[in-house]
């Protein structure tokens, strides 16, 4: 078989499930952090919750196309969902992510953080484990990273977010698996 099927899920509170016009009264530039103080409060977070519903969704994909190799594609604060979610589930056999801030501890350091960014964060994951570390434990499956950012939405700060994931995909010596790349340009040759 040629082509690629595609499964583009609406998750939990984005899109047509998202807020809709309930702005709440810690609403910042389209975002309600009401919603992360409500996930604080029930003891889960909407990353993890979010990253639960793709495993779910893994999971009959993989029972009705057994013979697919599965990419996962994320874009921005979403990226946390997918990245979390092949952790869990080894049925993604790579991974996209597009515009990703490079790690929690970018959007603590950063006074002016991009807000939006809020919602995908997980209470206390600093105390044990950051993105990079997520995505160096992807290896040696492969992950093709476009136009990173810090907490701000900038580029100004990720080396050092970068290089731990580098080392990781080098000590498996799997370094042609990983691609860091400003833009999605090359992700169809990456593919092949």
């Amino acid at each position: 078989m040629q082509g690629f099927a595609v499964l583009a899920p609406d998750m939990l509170g984005c899109g047509e499930t998202g807020p809709g016009t309930f702005q709440g009264d810690a609403y910042f530039d389209g975002t309600s952090h009401n919603l992360w103080y409500a996930s604080i409060l029930a003891g889960r977070s909407i990353t993890g919750i979010q990253a639960g519903d793709v495993v779910k969704l893994l999971r009959w994909m993989r029972n009705e196309c057994h013979y697919a190799e599965i990419t996962g594609y994320a874009r921005r604060e979403m990226t946390p969902v997918i990245m979390h979610a092949a952790l869990f589930d080894h049925n993604i056999s790579a991974m996209i992510l597009a515009e990703p801030y490079s790690s929690f501890s970018s959007i603590v350091m950063n006074r002016n953080y991009n807000t939006r960014f809020i919602l995908s964060t997980i209470p206390a994951s600093l105390t044990a484990y950051d993105l990079p570390d997520l995505a160096a434990a992807f290896a040696p499956r492969k992950l093709f990273i476009a136009g990173m950012t810090d907490g701000n939405g900038t580029t100004f700060n990720i080396n050092s977010d970068a290089e731990i994931i580098k080392a990781e995909y080098l000590r498996k010596n799997v370094a042609d698996y990983l691609k860091i790349e400003p833009d999605l340009s090359k992700v169809f040759d990456w593919l092949k």
